[in-house]
């Protein structure tokens, strides 16, 4: 799955201009930007809007799809159709084709990163007798979570995990451990670290790629055919301070076999990070 362009308009001028990348794009935030593109992931459930204002937005699957789409002032859900290249009315097809199961769809945003708990994600996975002891887990995957293919996937995905170096300057490596807890520790191991305010961030954000990156293997094992969908980042550049080699950062996101769109501040700078301007 491809966000390829989406254009917002307010008062029938074009406000908003954005051709994304298929793989790396960092922008300024929006918060109407960020809504659409909830939006064509499949959550119609976003914040009111402080104004009126319409938009269009191409998306590329095994076809294309347009979507024309208008929230009013006070609306917390947007008014839409989706067309494919046939000016066909296509929008019970494509939310049909995007759909996917409600643990996964959770894991492509990253933005109130303690609350969203990833490095835990996998541990809860490993034990569902005690994090979903009501069955919540097999609800939440359509079935897949408790079937030995899903199980088998996990116990090898842990096994042959390869620890990330958490920052280029420090000794410090992101590991997997048995349990499925993702934790920072020195080289030797076996001593959980005592971490800066911006290492804890880069913490859950790789935790978060980890995330991500084990939910894209799992669904290829239940459906070779399932849609990538975009991962989507905020409140993550403008944490990072001197200290940090953002471009690195950039890089290990960008290694991901798939499109990540990542906000920014209006007051940050582009330029630097190499990426697409409005």
């Amino acid at each position: 799955m491809f966000i390829k362009e989406i254009f917002i308009e307010k008062d029938d001028q074009i406000t908003e201009s954005l051709t994304f990348r298929p793989g790396l794009s960092v922008i300024e935030e929006s918060n109407e930007l960020y809504d659409i593109i909830k939006l064509i992931l499949g959550n119609n459930d976003s914040r009111p809007s402080f104004c009126n204002f319409s938009f269009k937005a191409e998306v590329l699957l095994e076809k294309t799809y347009y979507f024309y789409g208008r929230k009013n002032a006070g609306e917390g859900t947007f008014d839409f159709v989706v067309f494919s290249d046939a000016q066909k009315d296509c929008t019970n097809e494509y939310f049909y084709t995007i759909k996917q199961n409600q643990e996964l769809d959770s894991s492509l945003f990253f933005d109130e990163y303690k609350k969203q708990n990833y490095p835990n994600r996998l541990l809860h996975y490993n034990d569902l007798f005690k994090y979903y002891p009501n069955g919540e887990f097999a609800t939440l995957t359509n079935g897949y979570g408790k079937t030995r293919s899903f199980k088998g996937f996990m116990t090898q995905y842990i096994k042959y995990f390869k620890p990330i170096k958490l920052r280029d300057d420090k000794e410090l490596y992101l590991k997997l451990l048995p349990s499925g807890k993702f934790q920072v520790e020195s080289p030797n191991g076996g001593v959980k670290v005592n971490l800066s305010e911006v290492e804890n961030v880069l913490y859950h954000y790789y935790s978060f790629i980890n995330v991500a990156d084990f939910w894209n293997r799992a669904d290829r094992i239940r459906n070779m055919f399932a849609v990538k969908k975009p991962l989507i980042v905020s409140s993550l550049l403008e944490c990072m301070d001197e200290s940090i080699n953002v471009s690195e950062v950039l890089k290990k996101t960008n290694s991901l076999d798939r499109q990540i769109i990542i906000f920014v501040p209006k007051t940050a700078h582009l330029l630097e990070y190499n990426v697409i301007m409005r």
